[in-house]
């Protein structure tokens, strides 16, 4: 993985994160968010997974259903963020996955392992977003008011 710090003003930054060959995606990014210490940035990538393990939300029984895609795939569409939950940074991600046939495979990123390159860009919000868990779905989501700071 090399990553480059790509613009900082305002205290808000921009990053190049290419992922190489071999690199597993989503460790590696919450390592990077972990020694950045982000936790209000959204990202978006392109690239290609050699293989990934994708997953479902799966309302009645409230646990992720994972599906593995053990071949070659073009990562079509790859959005998240980075927020707060429990004090530490948590990546969330979605992927589109392109099989050769032409069909499209997504979900939830539990693991995505590069081949040849996974292109990512992150961009710092102003603030922090934090995590709560939501007693109805059981999930940690965002409360956008939480951690907020009161106007003087």
């Amino acid at each position: 993985m090399r990553t480059a710090l790509l613009d900082e003003r305002d205290g808000l930054r921009s990053f190049v994160v290419v992922f190489q060959t071999g690199d597993e995606v989503m460790g590696g990014l919450t390592s990077f968010a972990k020694a950045q210490g982000l936790g209000g940035s959204h990202f978006t990538a392109i690239g290609a997974f050699s293989r990934a393990v994708v997953a479902y939300f799966d309302w009645p029984s409230k646990k992720y259903r994972h599906v593995p895609i053990e071949e070659q795939v073009e990562v079509l569409s790859f959005d998240g963020d980075i927020t707060i939950e429990n004090g530490t940074p948590t990546v969330h991600a979605h992927v589109v996955l392109g099989k050769v046939d032409a069909t499209a495979h997504g979900g939830h990123l539990i693991e995505g392992h590069v081949r040849p390159t996974l292109e990512l860009v992150i961009t710092e919000a102003p603030r922090h977003l934090h995590r709560r868990l939501d007693a109805p779905s059981g999930l940690a989501l965002i409360d956008p008011d939480a951690g907020r700071q009161p106007r003087a």
